[in-house]
Formats: C-alpha cells, sequence, structure tokens
C-alpha cells in the first residue's frame, strides 16, 4: 500500500489537464511502480499493463512528463520519494 492523497491528486495541475483515460493510465502506471520498484522504459508494455487501451500513444504523449528515466526504466519521481520512505 502506498498513501494517496485524494486532495493532492485532484488539485495536481498534471492530472487536471488529463483526460478520465489518462488519469487512469497514470494511477494504474503508480500502482505497477510501486508493486514493481519502477517500470520498464518500452511502450508496448506500458500499453499492455495498462490493459490495451485503444489510444495509448495519445494518452501516453500527454502524462509521459510526470516520469523519468532513470538507469533505463520509467519513474515517477513522487512515488519514488514516498517507496523511499516507507522502505526504509
Amino acid at each position: 500500500a502506498f498513501q494517496f492523497y485524494a486532495g493532492d491528486f485532484l488539485s495536481d495541475i498534471n492530472v487536471q489537464l488529463m483526460t478520465m483515460a489518462q488519469r487512469g493510465i497514470y494511477i494504474t502506471l503508480l500502482a505497477n511502480e510501486w508493486i514493481e520498484g519502477e517500470l520498464p522504459n518500452n511502450l508496448v508494455k506500458l500499453k499492455v499493463l495498462c490493459g490495451n487501451p485503444v489510444d495509448f500513444e495519445t494518452d501516453w504523449e500527454a502524462i509521459k512528463h510526470c516520469f523519468v528515466v532513470e538507469d533505463g526504466k520509467l519513474v515517477n519521481n513522487l512515488l519514488t520519494l514516498s517507496l523511499s520512505k516507507d522502505h526504509l
């Protein structure tokens, strides 16, 4: 489990600018990152992790700035910070 602050999530400008489909992809990827510790830096694999949505490539373009590449894998800096605190 990870802490999820609904107010922070919904008030985040990045989230406010997302469609509902993009929000679903974003939270699904955050949950997968929490479980695995990182995400593959591979569009096909990300799409599969999200259930193969039809417009994934377009939606990914709108949310990819929420993730960074570290050691060849994708991570969300806010979630990574939370991971570090919870696993000390």
